[in-house]
């Protein structure tokens, strides 16, 4: 299931009681939950934030909620929004329509990264793949890229992404002038957790989550899926460049080990102004210059204390997560 923790501003205490927000169902296991979208242009209030997930089908589906509070709505009964999709991320474009960077799951496809569009955010038509050039502006075919994470400064698209199946299994930056055609920064890796300092085993893979960007600097969640599952946070000041800035706990009593976090955005959707508040170590930390007395945000994790045999001791396998 999905469970939501709440964080306060102003507070220093561990998080605890936290509890699933969307429930596992006939789609199989939820897993790989996508950002999560403020709807500027949906009417209906009940339906202003939305998500997207994966099921054990390779299927994804939607959940909407009128506050990130909850209560979250399955939509359409968990019915598929989009067959053979996976870990997907959505952006509202500047013409109000809509698009997905996801995983292509159709047998054979896993290594590429596919766009689909909508006009309404409901209903979607899948594109096919993306192009995903090299350095040198060589298209990839396969892309050997999972785990978009996509983003937009003036008229450029970022995207960071999981380089899997390769070795390593770091995380890459592309950039692109349409949200379709992507180039990547350099050749090789902008980040990898054998940065972090809590990283005292083989972190596998690792995989972007979710990035905001507050004066200047920064702040892309993460999680790993080798030896030492676990998740991250680092900072940057260029896109390219990152800082080790802690592991992150969804709860501080069971040591809940989240797959994917997720930043809750407020109503402007502005990741240029949006504070962050985040769990490092076990102890909340926060930039004094950003936060005002009872600010309120949260975060969106997968249950992970349903880990596959052995990896509660440390001796799991890798791969994309």
């Amino acid at each position: 299931s999905l469970v939501q923790t709440a964080l306060s501003g102003m507070s220093s205490a561990g998080l605890g009681n936290s509890s699933p927000i969307i429930e596992e169902g006939g789609e199989g296991a939820t897993r790989e939950p996508s950002n999560i979208l403020y709807d500027t242009v949906e009417t209906d209030a009940s339906r202003r934030y939305k998500l997207w997930y994966g099921g054990t089908d390779n299927h994804l589906r939607m959940a909407h909620a009128a506050t990130p509070s909850g209560p979250w709505t399955k939509y359409n009964s968990a019915a598929s929004v989009a067959n053979d999709t996976e870990d997907a991320f959505v952006l509202i474009l500047a013409d109000n329509s809509y698009l997905m960077l996801a995983e292509d799951r159709a047998s054979g496809a896993q290594q590429n990264i596919k766009y689909l569009t909508s006009s309404d955010g409901l209903s979607w038509t899948d594109n096919g793949a993306i192009t995903l050039r090299d350095s040198g502006g060589t298209p990839k075919s396969p892309h050997n890229a999972q785990s978009p994470t996509i983003w937009v400064e003036g008229s450029t698209f970022y995207m960071l992404y999981e380089n899997y199946p390769n070795t390593p299994n770091d995380v890459r930056l592309a950039s692109s002038s349409d949200g379709l055609d992507w180039t990547d920064v350099q050749s090789g890796s902008v980040f990898d957790a054998t940065i972090a300092n809590w990283m005292n085993e083989d972190p596998g893979t690792t995989v972007p989550d979710d990035i905001r960007k507050l004066f200047g600097t920064y702040y892309l969640t993460y999680h790993t899926a080798g030896d030492n599952r676990g998740s991250g946070f680092a900072t940057s000041t260029d896109r390219i460049n990152w800082t080790d800035a802690g592991e992150l706990h969804c709860d501080d009593v069971t040591r809940l080990i989240p797959q994917s976090i997720q930043f809750v955005p407020d109503e402007t959707n502005d990741i240029t102004v949006e504070p962050v508040a985040v769990i490092m170590n076990g102890q909340e930390t926060q930039d004094p210059d950003t936060f005002t007395t009872g600010l309120v945000y949260k975060l969106i994790c997968k249950d992970s204390q349903t880990l596959p045999s052995g990896w509660a001791s440390g001796t799991g396998g890798t791969g994309g997560a």
